[in-house]
């Protein structure tokens, strides 16, 4: 008899990773310009619903995954959002001199 196992009706980590997702997909999309407070929350509402995605999809449910994808996203986005930030201070540093 296993514990942890959700019992199938219950969908409520699927739900939340997909919420999750769609929040911090939106948080990138609409508040990337800004590079502080914006991307970690993106990222910490990000890796929330890649927790609550995993977690999920391991009781097969199928709004996990789908919440699964978009936090994945989410991560992916502020990722490359961060790199560009740092790259544009490499790039303004060097026509500096």
């Amino acid at each position: 008899m296993e514990k942890n196992r959700r019992q199938p009706g219950d969908n409520t980590l699927g739900i939340l990773s997909l919420v999750f997702g769609i929040l911090g997909v939106a948080n990138m999309l609409f508040c990337s310009c800004c590079m502080g407070p914006y991307n970690v929350i993106a990222a910490v509402v990000g890796m929330v619903a890649l927790v609550c995605g995993i977690i999920g999809h391991q009781n097969n449910q199928q709004y996990a995954l789908a919440g699964l994808v978009l936090g994945a996203i989410t991560v992916f986005l502020v990722v490359v959002v961060f790199v560009l930030f740092l790259l544009g201070f490499v790039f303004v540093d060097m026509l500096h001199y």
